[in-house]
This record gives C-alpha cells, sequence and structure tokens, in this order.
C-alpha cells in the first residue's frame, strides 16, 4: 500500500517528514540573514512554512512560542522571531514573505531570492 502523502501534491522528490525537515536549516538562515537564495519550487513550500512561524509571532502568546520551537529547536532563533521580526509584521495582513526571482543558470532550474522585506531595508 502506498502512502498518500507520498502521492500527494508536488514533493521535490522527498516524503512529507523528509521535506519539511529540509525546511529547518533553511528557515533558520532565513530568519538570521534575512534573504536566501534557493530553487523556485523550494522557495514556494519556504513560503507556506515561514508565513506560519511569523503568523505564530504575531499572535505572541505561550502557545504559539511552543509550536515556533517545535519546528526551530533554537533559542536564539525563537527571541529574534517573536521579539523583532513579529512586531514589525503586525501591521501587515499576511504574505510576510518576497520571492523575486533571479534566473538559472543554463539548464538549471530557476532560482528564486527569499526575502524577509522586515529584516532587509
Amino acid at each position: 500500500m502506498e502512502r498518500k502523502d507520498v502521492l500527494s501534491g508536488p514533493g521535490i522528490g522527498r516524503e512529507f517528514l523528509s521535506r519539511y525537515a529540509g525546511y529547518r536549516p533553511m528557515v533558520k538562515l532565513l530568519m538570521t540573514h534575512g534573504k536566501i537564495r534557493t530553487t523556485e519550487e523550494k522557495a514556494a513550500h519556504l513560503r507556506f512554512v515561514v508565513d506560519r512561524l511569523v503568523s505564530l509571532a504575531v499572535e505572541n502568546s505561550d502557545a504559539s512560542r511552543r509550536q515556533a520551537y517545535r519546528f526551530l529547536n533554537d533559542n536564539r532563533i525563537l527571541m529574534r522571531l517573536f521579539d523583532t521580526i513579529g512586531p514589525c509584521c503586525s501591521e501587515e495582513g499576511g504574505s510576510y514573505v518576497r520571492l523575486n526571482p533571479i534566473g538559472g543558470s543554463g539548464s538549471a532550474s530557476t532560482m528564486t531570492m527569499v526575502e524577509l522585506p522586515t529584516i532587509v531595508k
């Protein structure tokens, strides 16, 4: 019997848990530096994850801190998310991540610059 999470939706060639765990380092880099460069498909999935984490930071409750910590596993980045990124994004209505296509080289996949506009100013 095949698993449903393998068959449903675009998946960059990995099962759900492997794909989701692969976003943790990218999210940490994005929270630290404010922008990263990745493929277009990974950027689309990364946008969903980061928007969810920033929404938790805007809410700023104990439960939302616990949920964010379950994904990030890093107190330094958690503090940055809730102390600097969350308050800056509280005026925005959503879609906290900006995706800028920067093209690919030759036959490579299309590259995208993923930015948190509240950090990159």
